[in-house]
C-alpha cells in the first residue's frame, strides 16, 4: 500500500515536486486496489479509489504489461544477445529451427551450444 514514506512518494522531497504528481495512479497488484495521490489543504496523501472500473482497467494493463514483459523473439539471422530461453531462431532454406535452452544477456557473446533443435525439445505435462 503506498504511503509518504515509501516509494514513490518518499523520493518527493518538496512540495513544488509532490503537486507535479498530483492525480498520479498507484496500483497495488498484491491487494488489487488502486489509489490516487491528492492534496486536502496542505495535506497530501494516497487515496483509495473506489471505482471498480478504474481498479479492472489498471488490473487489465498490468495484466498486458506482464504479457508484452515475456514475449517471444523469432531470429531470421544468427541470433545476438539478449535472448531467452523459448526463443526461436530460423535458419532458413535447409537449416533448422532451433530453440533456446539458455538464456544470454546484452553484452554476452552468442553460443551455438544455447540452442537446441525445436524438434528435441521435451515437454511436461502439468
Amino acid at each position: 500500500m503506498p504511503t509518504l514514506s515509501n516509494a514513490p512518494a518518499n523520493t518527493w522531497t518538496t512540495n513544488a515536486v509532490r503537486d507535479v504528481h498530483l492525480g498520479d495512479l498507484y496500483y497495488d497488484t498484491n491487494n488489487k486496489k488502486a489509489y490516487r495521490f491528492m492534496k486536502t489543504g496542505t495535506v497530501y496523501s494516497w487515496d483509495l479509489i473506489s471505482d471498480t472500473d478504474v481498479t479492472a482497467a489498471l488490473d487489465a494493463a498490468q495484466k498486458a504489461q506482464d504479457t508484452a514483459d515475456s514475449k517471444r523473439r523469432v531470429f531470421i539471422a544468427a541470433p545476438v544477445p539478449p535472448y531467452d530461453v523459448g526463443d526461436l531462431w530460423t535458419q532458413g532454406t535447409g537449416g533448422e529451427l532451433m530453440c533456446c535452452k539458455t538464456k544470454k544477456t546484452t553484452g554476452q557473446a552468442y553460443a551455438a551450444a544455447d540452442w537446441e533443435k525445436a524438434t528435441n525439445i521435451r515437454t511436461t505435462a502439468a
